[in-house]
Formats: C-alpha cells, sequence, structure tokens
C-alpha cells in the first residue's frame, strides 16, 4: 500500500499537464568392445546375447521357451496410422491389439507417451547388429536411412542371420498398424543398421576397424540413441578394472575416441550369465570418464518384473543399470514379442530384447523434450524416474529400478517456473484478464511456455491452463452496470464553515460550495456524465441508463467524496476491487463542469484512476504479475438537449488512455504500452405519465491503440538456463461492439414496472459474435 500510494500521489500532481500534453489518446562411444582382435563375441540374448550364454542354433534367434511356443495369431489386415495429436485418450492405445500382443509395452507403460503424442517421429536410432531384414510388414524403407550389411563381404546374409538385428529393432521401432500382433515402443523412430558378421554358430567376430566404421556411419547419419544388444563372454571385474581399461585402450582406441567425440546415448545390453556384474562390454563409463553419463546397461526381467534367470545383475553398474522386459524364469508363461527375418514372428528371450526397449524410450523422451535436455539430462532422468520400489529397491539387482516410461515422459513432483533467476510454484501465477475481447483472450490461451518439473525438465503447456478469467467477471465487459443509487454519508456546507473558522472573506469565496461524502459507494454513481443534466431535466430514474465513465466501472465500492461549488464538481474515492478474491485498492478523482441553458446542457468531465495491481480490471500473478499500479486518464463529453413534444435526447461520449507501471521488485510480467480507448451512448426518452419510454445506442469501451507484452520462458537450454519470448498481443479488437436498446419503465411511489429489449452486435468486440438478442422484464415493489 505504501507503494501504490506514493506513486498514485505524484501521478495525481501532474495528472491535468500529463494528459493534456502528452500523445496518450495517440498512442495507445559410447560403444567399444574390448576384446583382442578375433576376439569371439556373442549375442546378448539367452543363447544369442551381449554376455554371453551359448549362441543360438539358428544363429541369432532365440530358442522357444521351455514351456513350448506358443501358436502365433494369424497376421491381421494393416491398420490406418493414428494421427499424432497431444492429450490422446489412452484407452485407443492400451486396447490396440498389437499393444496387448507385446508385454513389453504395458510393463514399461509406454501407453502414456503416446496419450501425450508421442510415437518416436523423427528421432533416429542406430544399431550395431546382425543386419535388417527391411522386407518386414514392421519396417517402412521411408524410415530406414541406413542398412549396411557390407560386413558380409559379397556373400547375401540369410534370414538366420539377419534375424537377431531384426528383432531388436522391431522391439524399438516396429511400425504401429502392421496387423501382426506387436509393434515397438518407438513405433515412429528412424531406423539406422550397420551390420555386424554372424557365423553360421551364432558368433560375432569384432576389431576396431569394424566397430569405428560402423559409429561413424551412424554419427554422419545424425544418430542420437544406438543400441547395442551383444557383448563379451566375460563380465566387468572392478577389482580388474584398470586392467580392462588398458586393454580397450589398446585394441579398441579410434572406437572410444569416436563415441566420445560424436553426440549420442548408447545403450548396452547386460549380458546373459546370470552373473552378479554387467558384461564387461557394458562397463564403459568404469573405464572412460568422458562417457560417464551417456551410457546406460539393460538387464532383463520377465513378465512379473523379476530378474531373468540368465540375465546379468547389475551389480557394480548400479549407477547406469536398470532394468527393461526381456527376462525369463521357470514359471514365466509370456513372453517379448519380435519381428523375424522370414516374415513371421517369434517370441525372444535375453539381455538383447530389454536393452531396445530402453533405446526406444529415450527416443520418446528425446521427441518430448527435444535438445533442451542434453544427453545427460536425458540419461539422469531416465534412471531417476525408474520403479525404485519393492523388489526394485534392490539395486544390486535392478540398479536404478524399473524402466517407467510413463514417469519419464511427464512432470515429476512439483512443477515450477523460472522467470527473473525465481523459481514461481505454477500455483502461483496466473492470470484473470476479464476485461480484454475474446479474440484476444483466445490467443493468449493458445501461446505456450514452458514450466520445469522436480527435476527441472521443461513441458511445454498453453497459456489456457493459467487462465482464471471467470464467466462472471468476463459479464461486466459487456456493458457498464448502471450506476445504482447512495445514500449520502454527510454533507458539509463551506460556507457556512468557512465563515465560523474565517470569517466572512472565506464565506464569499465558498459561497454556494458544499461537500458531500458517501460510503460503500460506487464511484460511477457519483460521478456520472450525464446524471445529473438528467436530474436538472426532471428524468432521473434509477432505470435511466446514464453514461458513467467507462472507467470508473471498474473500481468497486468504498468512500466517495464530492466537492460542488456553482456548477464544478470534483470527486475523489478510494475503493476496494470487487473482483471475486481481490482486495486491490483504487484511487482517483474527477473534475466536471456541467452548464445549463434554456433547452440544452452539457457536461464536461476529466479525471484519472488508479489501480493497485490491475488495469482496468485485469490481473495476473507470478509471471503474468500485474505488480505495481494502472493509470488510467480519461476526458468526456456529454449532453442533453429538449427536443419537444415531450422528447429529450443525451449523448456521452469518452476517450481515455490506460498504461500500467509495473513495481520495480517485480518481475517483467504483464506490461500495458498506452492503451486508448473510446465509447459513447446515445439515449432518447420522452415521459408518458408516470413512466417514460426510451431507446438507447452505445459503444462500450473498446480499446483503439495499445498493447499487451508479456516475457515468458518458452525453451530451455540443454544444461541449464532458458529462452524467454516477448510476447506482443494487439489489444485492438477484432471488431466493434455496438447495443441497442430499447423499453418502457412505469413507475409509481411503491412499484416500478420495466420491459426492455436489446440488441447486440459483436459481442465482446468480436466478430465472431454475431449479432445476439434479448428481452426482458422486471417488476419491483417498495415496502
Amino acid at each position: 500500500m505504501f507503494y501504490f500510494f506514493s506513486r498514485v500521489l505524484g501521478q495525481i500532481l501532474s495528472f491535468f499537464s500529463t494528459f493534456l500534453s502528452a500523445p496518450n489518446l495517440a498512442r495507445a562411444g559410447q560403444f567399444i568392445k574390448y576384446c583382442l582382435p578375433g576376439l569371439m563375441l556373442a549375442l546378448a540374448a539367452c543363447g544369442g546375447g551381449g554376455g554371453g550364454g551359448s549362441a543360438p542354433k539358428s544363429g541369432g534367434g532365440t530358442p522357444a521357451p521351455k514351456t513350448g511356443t506358443p501358436p502365433q495369431p494369424a497376421p491381421a489386415p494393416p491398420k490406418p496410422k493414428t494421427p499424432k495429436t497431444a492429450n490422446l485418450d489412452i484407452q485407443q492405445f492400451l486396447s490396440h491389439g498389437e499393444f496387448q500382443g507385446q508385454i513389453g509395452l504395458a510393463m514399461t507403460k509406454a501407453a502414456h507417451a503416446y496419450a501425450r503424442g508421442l510415437t518416436g517421429e523423427d528421432i533416429r536410432i542406430g544399431f550395431t547388429d546382425t543386419g535388417l531384414d527391411a522386407a518386414h510388414a514392421e519396417f517402412s524403407e521411408t524410415r530406414i536411412y541406413l542398412k549396411n550389411h557390407q560386413a558380409y563381404g559379397d556373400t547375401t546374409p540369410s534370414a538366420a542371420q539377419l534375424s537377431h538385428g531384426t528383432s531388436v529393432a522391431s522391439i524399438a521401432a516396429g511400425r504401429r498398424g502392421s496387423g501382426a500382433g506387436m509393434h515397438g515402443v518407438a513405433y515412429e523412430a528412424d531406423i539406422g543398421m550397420y551390420a555386424l558378421a554372424l557365423t553360421g554358430d551364432g558368433i560375432l567376430t569384432i576389431n576396431d576397424d569394424i566397430l569405428n566404421a560402423g559409429l561413424t556411419q551412424l554419427a554422419n547419419q545424425k544418430t542420437q540413441i544406438y543400441n547395442h544388444s551383444w557383448g563379451m563372454n566375460i563380465q566387468f571385474d572392478p577389482s580388474l578394472a584398470g586392467t580392462q581399461r588398458r586393454l580397450m585402450q589398446l585394441e579398441y582406441g579410434q572406437s572410444v575416441q569416436t563415441m566420445i567425440d560424436h553426440q549420442g546415448i548408447h545403450v548396452w545390453s547386460a549380458g546373459n550369465e546370470g552373473g552378479n556384474q554387467v558384461s564387461a562390454t557394458s562397463g564403459l563409463p568404469f573405464y572412460f570418464e568422458d562417457l560417464r553419463g551417456r551410457v546406460v546397461v539393460a538387464v532383463a526381467v520377465d513378465d512379473k518384473g523379476q530378474i531373468g534367470t540368465d540375465s546379468n545383475r547389475c551389480g557394480a553398474a548400479q549407477a547406469f543399470c536398470l532394468a527393461a522386459p526381456g527376462g525369463m524364469t521357470p514359471d514365466s508363461d509370456k513372453f517379448v514379442k519380435a519381428a523375424k527375418a522370414d516374415g513371421s514372428y517369434h517370441f525372444v528371450v535375453g539381455t538383447s530384447f530389454a536393452a531396445p526397449h530402453v533405446t526406444a524410450a529415450l527416443a520418446l523422451m528425446r521427441e518430448l523434450f527435444g535438445d533442451q535436455l542434453s544427453d545427460k539430462e536425458l540419461v539422469s532422468r531416465l534412471l531417476k524416474t525408474a520403479t525404485k520400489t519393492g523388489i526394485y529397491a534392490d539395486s544390486d539387482i535392478y540398479g536404478q529400478g524399473l524402466l517407467n516410461i510413463e514417469a519419464a515422459t511427464n512432470p515429476v513432483g512439483p512443477a515450477h517456473i523460472l522467470a527473473g533467476g525465481h523459481k514461481i510454484k505454477i500455483d502461483d501465477s496466473g492470470f484473470n484478464f476479464a476485461h480484454i475481447d475474446d479474440d484476444l483472450l483466445q490467443q493468449l490461451r493458445r501461446r505456450k511456455i514452458i514450466i520445469h518439473d522436480s527435476l527441472d525438465a521443461p513441458f511445454s503447456v498453453p497459456l489456457a491452463v493459467f487462465d482464471q478469467t471467470t464467466k462472471r467477471t468476463r459479464q461486466l465487459a459487456v456493458a457498464a452496470p448502471t450506476p445504482k443509487a447512495s445514500t449520502p454519508h454527510a454533507r458539509y456546507d463551506l460556507s457556512g464553515l468557512s465563515a465560523k473558522a474565517f470569517g466572512q472573506t472565506f464565506e464569499k469565496i465558498f459561497e454556494h460550495s458544499y461537500v458531500q461524502t458517501w460510503a460503500h459507494a460506487q464511484p460511477a454513481s457519483m460521478a456520472s456524465l450525464t446524471a445529473p443534466l438528467m436530474q436538472t431535466s426532471g428524468h432521473q430514474s434509477s432505470y435511466v441508463p446514464t453514461m458513467a465513465s467507462p472507467y470508473l466501472t471498474f473500481a468497486g465500492e468504498g468512500f466517495v467524496g464530492q466537492l460542488h461549488h456553482d456548477d464544478l464538481a470534483i470527486t475523489a474515492f478510494l475503493t476496494q476491487s470487487d473482483m471475486p478474491a481481490d482486495a486491490d485498492y483504487q484511487f482517483g478523482v474527477t473534475a466536471q463542469f456541467n452548464h445549463m441553458t434554456d433547452g440544452f446542457s452539457w457536461s464536461l468531465q476529466a479525471g484519472a484512476m488508479f489501480e493497485e495491481n490491475a488495469w482496468l480490471g485485469n490481473r495476473g500473478n507470478g509471471v503474468f504479475s500485474t505488480q505495481g499500479f494502472g493509470q488510467n486518464l480519461f476526458m468526456g463529453f456529454g449532453g442533453v438537449m429538449t427536443l419537444g413534444r415531450g422528447w429529450s435526447s443525451g449523448l456521452g461520449v469518452y476517450l481515455g488512455q490506460t498504461q500500467h507501471h509495473q513495481a520495480k521488485s517485480a518481475f517483467r510480467g504483464a506490461q500495458v504500452d498506452d492503451a486508448t480507448g473510446f465509447a459513447f451512448e446515445h439515449m432518447m426518452w420522452r415521459r408518458m405519465g408516470q413512466g417514460y419510454f426510451y431507446t438507447r445506442l452505445a459503444q462500450p469501451l473498446r480499446y483503439e491503440t495499445g498493447r499487451l507484452s508479456l516475457t515468458l520462458p518458452v525453451r530451455r537450454l540443454a544444461g541449464g538456463g532458458q529462452i524467454y519470448e516477448n510476447m506482443h498481443f494487439d489489444l485492438t479488437p477484432a471488431s466493434r461492439q455496438i447495443e441497442w436498446g430499447s423499453g418502457y419503465v412505469y413507475e409509481t411511489n411503491q412499484s416500478a414496472l420495466s420491459l426492455n429489449v436489446t440488441a447486440i452486435h459483436h459481442h465482446l468486440h468480436a466478430r465472431a459474435n454475431g449479432l445476439d438478442y434479448s428481452l426482458e422484464a422486471d417488476m419491483s415493489w417498495r415496502f
């Protein structure tokens, strides 16, 4: 309040000169395999997976589960692609046959990401695996950006050789709508495959040149996430970490350097020896510090969420390891489904198939956050949002827990907005812009800003979520309310008072002068432009829609005082806002000169109103802060003329300017620049016995110039910081609201009866609102 009144006092002193002179009315690598040249590496599946197990007899496939391979469903006709739209009904994904056919999707809660509109579109996933059957129904040539099988030389790889890579890629990015009973986690992601030659007995032979060539080609194609579902048959040994590091540096130094030099996240399968440590291939962050935060290791769990019998545990890698579907235990009866290179499908087991779940989850996250999160921040979020309760609290087995795509792609904990170096709670930000036109309000609601969750991840939300404008408050923008009568609180005759205090000299000065005060009164009713003229003309009535200042109608009820001297009236007021949940003050003063002659009376008014933490009744908090005060300067002219035959005519016209002065201590929230307004009202009425007939034509207050400015965060920078956008909104409405009304009022000492018809063209100054009609009847009695 001290700040408010100190600023107001200065504005009052310079009001007239400021208003009349200023032009106020015119402006309105992670990929590395440490082995000696020729060292035999095995695929990371149960008999085909990173870390070991016996090689699959089929050369990359997976042996049938001990309970037997369930019969494969007959392929269904392709289904149309679901449009990518945010806030979709999650049920359409949960009930989809392909979703239900792949147990990994439900276990990782992927449908929640799909309901947000996430599909992996335009995200590039690179695979170093046995190759890809691009002709399979799960893949589309338009989404394959790299398919390099040169490791097989002049020999065309067989379906058995391509099957492992095909299965892994389908789990990550198999398309939705193939109708064959499964789809990938990121079903619209792009696929890049660099083949590693697989021998007939399911063994990979890899050296630094092959790895480096694959990594380089994928990196040159802007691959964002790499999947490596293979590894060494030996486990990481913390006691031999130094030795293993020197071996990797010696034999695979250029591959490691390529991973370090190029951006991207690398996901590794943990291996299938059933050991307490991950495969040595998965331990890159132990050996190379530059890869820490950019490597994730996946262990495999069964359909009940328990660690698979053959899956390695996270062990020492628990800080960058988590669990995903792909395991098998003796009592399992459901398994991950995947594409097979002969065009069919099969069930698969192993950490090879846990890894692509994680890889695809990262693709969905990358699609959601774009480049606003760095690779390390994305990995950190993936690990922090994994489910850690229950059995997943055992970090030696499950590392950071079970992959949870829902949590990874939704805000975690209390959200806030970063503004001016401060964290502002979501609940502390909002706006109640009840007195701008509908078109502008809709523009404002559609604009987006970013909010941050407790993990500092950005989420884009429309400003509509902050809109606190209510229907009740917006009705005030239709037309100024009819001034209501108030009983004077006190009246003081200045000539009498001055004579007693100062003598007859002052009595002459204050002759015909008096002060009148009201409590709980509306300034608009006490300082109406045409009401005094109508009273003189004998046409005063509480039902006559007099031209009250459209600026003063935004003031609530409070103390009003008037100084009258002959034809001059000076009105001052101190009121509180009548907006819901607000108790801010308004303070103002008007000067009005009235002159009456035979058959014609006119009035000229000038005034100023100041609003605490608002501008013309519009309020904002937090990043939309209107802290400070709104300054409204206005002038009005009105006249009443006798036309003859009992008819009279009244006219009122107002011009004004609005500015908002932000408090220095506040974040730069809502700014209003030189908004000029215009309003008019014309009335004709005729006395008819104890009643009268009237007709009215008016335009409620309309911004002719001016703009609303907001400085809001719209994008986060990877690693921290954010980009702000200066948003500007033209306050001038798309159309002009015109109101016409006509009615009859009959009054007696005890009762009053009125019948009114009203038509409003372009309601709320919005072109789309057309023409509205209303018919009202009112009856009242006095007791």
